[in-house]
């Protein structure tokens, strides 16, 4: 790695197209539909560059007014990270604008696991718009 680039190891998540890239040795190893935040109640996702800084397994994700198990959880800025929504039957499209998550990046649980599995603490993570 220079000293401005990321390496040929990490995860894209596209919000205005509500799709997420992950790349592993340079190679594209997942492409999913996913969804962000809820941006008419104000809880976008934020845009940056970040890394995933921990993972956890079996975790109950814990706010103002909900309480959502999810088998997979890696945060990446705060309370915001990556997990599986196994609440949700559809991913993708215009869902975020009306009845997405309170920030994080819901991602269906089977392609959750392969990227729990495959990339490690300290990938990272380019949120963008």
């Amino acid at each position: 790695r220079g000293k401005d680039d990321i390496g040929d190891t990490y995860i894209e998540v596209d919000m205005g197209n509500q799709k997420l890239y992950a790349y592993l040795k340079g190679e594209l190893l997942v492409e999913t539909d996913i969804v962000t935040g809820n941006v008419n109640r104000k809880m976008s996702t934020p845009e940056g560059v970040v890394h995933i800084y921990n993972k956890q397994r079996n975790r109950t994700l814990r706010g103002p007014g909900y309480a959502s198990f999810v088998k997979y959880w890696m945060p990446v800025r705060g309370g915001i990270g990556l997990h599986d929504a196994g609440w949700r039957k559809e991913f993708g499209g215009e869902i975020y604008k009306t009845d997405g998550s309170h920030g994080c990046i819901n991602i269906p649980r089977a392609v959750m696991s392969d990227i729990y599995e495959n990339f490690e603490e300290g990938t990272p993570v380019i949120m963008f718009y």
